[in-house]
């Protein structure tokens, strides 16, 4: 730990109708695993100023600050009346009502100075800072300006005011830049208290203009990610008494543009993903105003919302939840749901490591993509990853069968924009004794690390939106009597030669699927007899038989594959076809069950004209009218 001595001084803040600040001592502060520890208003005041180059040094936008005790800048800048919170603004006998009556009271009051363009981490920890104050011309709020890369978390401010005239105020952050273009994140935060803008003077009405609860405004080429974060403060545009500031003041509504009571204003060019919060406190301003919600005021930008919402009864409020079930919804939300963001160490951490291979993570200022290589041989994820995008470097047959196994769990609706069948192993039938057909059911929601049919319809998989990388289970796997329907997370090789012994014990009952020709003439879309020295690659899957133990025959000398084994009971065939179907309705029985899908038909020899069509047994008929499978001059057909 080492010990930084901060030597300098404050300026006076020229705030309407305020006090001069008082300048604060700035003793030494800590510094603990790089983050300056902050457990008083002076240490609160030299980190603000270490960020913003007041300290005699050069400004460190990056420094990091970390919450180690509650700090009280001012006692008591709100007052309860009984009836609602009042705000003492300076000295000399002139208060601001605040829904209930006035106190009298002279109390000299430091003005904060705001943290600008910070783009470091600021960690609130479990404590809170109460008391802020700034009446200033623009730009009032804990920070001034936040900037690509910032993190703030668990920062809670409490019995705080700012007042601008006329605009440009957030009881978090004023204005969210751009800077580098990274990400900004800010988290589990809230504020208590007063962001007003507007003013009556001199004969001249100035409206307030983007005053924000938590944020005024998200810039243009700014991408913001709050979640799980709260206002319970008041935010309105108004005026003072118009007899000027000589005696108690009583505010009246302004007509205002953005007054909001998370986000005042999005940008044009601006994205802004906004996660569980809400918005419990009183939002004002005369009843022309534009852009006045309880929760965003406008957006000309992107904004992506999920359980966001009002307490019933607010301004703007138009679908608000009484406070019961709004803190329960709060309280509830599913984390997983975030919008993908991560810290600037997070980010550090993951791309380019190398603890999970297989899979390339990059940035580009604001997404996050996940490129999975199908030349991998290991494919490995050691903690759970959420990504905006995701990226398959694999090349499918369009059209035709594949097995899969993702690592992240997603609707079936979101692949290739649903033009996909995707089926769990629901049985392995069997004629006379014989295996002959692998039954997949078709299934709309696919589960991470789980093995599935495919059907694509074009050479490569494409994966709308978000997901979240899992971490690798211990195995994946789906057992249906006696076989297995195994995905894989590295390259498997079975080979029983002299030369080498892998996975030997295995040959004759495991089945590989025959994604494509090559040169043993496979049938491709079925299930084949694995052969001495074939592989399979990472995220695909195979079939084991488990059951009676198959009797093995060698290796011919110099073979590519070995001489097919013979089950003790002949079952176990040299290929099996691939059928699909859809569930069955819940009200029916399973044998009503209809074939979507199915591989592998081998037409009769005698067909030669291309008009002629015959049923799966090889009977010659008319053009089909009814459902089911049929082959047309050699090709199997499916009528719906």
């Amino acid at each position: 730990m080492k010990k930084i001595i901060y030597a300098m001084t404050f300026a006076g803040i020229c705030a309407v109708g305020a006090n001069a600040a008082i300048t604060p001592k700035i003793p030494s502060v800590d510094v603990k695993d790089g983050c300056y520890q902050i457990s008083t208003a002076a240490e609160l005041y030299g980190f603000a100023a270490v960020v913003n180059g007041t300290s005699g040094q050069t400004a460190n936008k990056t420094a990091c600050g970390k919450l180690t005790a509650n700090i009280t800048v001012n006692s008591s800048v709100h007052e309860s009346t009984g009836e609602g919170w009042l705000v003492k603004t300076q000295g000399n006998l002139i208060y601001y009502k605040y829904e209930g009556g006035v106190i009298n009271t002279t109390v000299d009051r430091e003005s904060w100075t705001p943290i600008q363009g910070f783009a470091g981490k600021f960690d609130g920890g479990t404590y809170s800072i109460s008391g802020l104050y700034l009446w200033i011309t623009s730009n009032a709020g804990f920070f001034e300006s936040i900037s690509g890369g910032a993190v703030i978390k668990n920062l809670n401010i409490r019995d705080s005011y700012f007042r601008v005239e006329p605009e440009n105020a957030g009881g978090l952050a004023v204005r969210v830049e751009k800077g580098n273009g990274k990400l900004i994140r800010i988290d589990n935060s809230s504020f208590g208290g007063t962001v007003a803008g507007g003013y009556y003077k001199n004969r001249t009405t100035k409206n307030g203009a983007n005053i924000g609860g938590l944020i005024g405004t998200v810039k243009d080429g700014a991408r913001l990610v709050i979640s799980n974060s709260i206002n319970h403060g008041r935010v309105f545009s108004s005026y003072t008494d118009r007899a000027g500031l000589s005696k108690v003041m009583d505010e009246e509504t302004l007509t205002g543009t953005n007054i909001a009571g998370l986000i005042a204003n999005v940008e044009s060019g601006a994205v802004a993903s906004v996660a569980n919060c809400y918005n419990i406190g009183t939002v004002d301003a005369n009843s022309g105003s534009s852009g006045l919600n309880a929760t965003v005021g406008s957006a000309a930008g992107t904004l992506e919302t999920d359980n966001v919402n009002c307490e019933s009864g607010t301004t703007g409020c138009t679908k608000g939840k009484d406070s019961t079930n709004l803190t329960s919804s709060f309280n509830s939300y599913d984390q997983s749901n975030v919008f993908a963001y991560y810290d600037p160490e997070t980010v550090e951490s993951i791309i380019g490591a190398d603890s999970h291979p297989g899979v390339t993570i990059s940035e580009d200022g604001l997404t996050l993509t996940a490129t999975i290589h199908d030349d991998a041989t290991t494919f490995s994820i050691p903690q759970d990853i959420k990504v905006d995008t995701v990226v398959f470097t694999r090349q499918f047959t369009a059209g035709g069968y594949s097995t899969i196994t993702l690592p992240f769990s997603i609707e079936s609706s979101k692949i290739n924009e649903g033009a996909n069948t995707f089926a769990k192993l629901k049985e392995v039938t069997e004629e006379d004794g014989v295996f002959t057909d692998a039954v997949g059911e078709s299934t709309t929601s696919l589960e991470a690390y789980t093995p599935y049919l495919l059907t694509i319809n074009s050479a490569e998989l494409l994966v709308s939106g978000a997901v979240t990388l899992k971490k690798n289970p211990e195995s994946a796997t789906t057992t249906v009597d006696d076989w297995s329907f195994i995905g894989t997370m590295a390259k498997k090789r079975w080979q029983d030669d002299d030369k080498k012994q892998e996975n030997a014990d295995e040959l004759g009952s495991v089945y590989g699927f025959a994604g494509s020709a090559n040169k043993n003439n496979l049938v491709i879309g079925s299930f084949v007899k694995a052969g001495n020295k074939v592989a399979i690659l990472p995220l695909r899957a195979y079939l084991i038989y488990n059951g009676s133990e198959p009797e093995k025959k060698p290796a011919a000398p110099g073979a590519e594959y070995a001489p097919a084994a013979v089950a003790s009971i002949d079952k176990l065939p040299e290929s099996m076809r691939v059928i699909i179907v859809d569930p069955a309705p819940a009200d029916t029985d399973e044998d009503d069950n209809q074939i979507t899908a199915i591989k592998n038909l081998k037409a009769p020899a005698n067909i030669v004209k291309s008009d002629r069509w015959h049923d799966v047994t090889g009977r010659s008929m008319n053009k089909p009218k009814a459902q089911g499978a049929y082959v047309n001059y050699r090709t199997p057909v499916i009528v719906k």
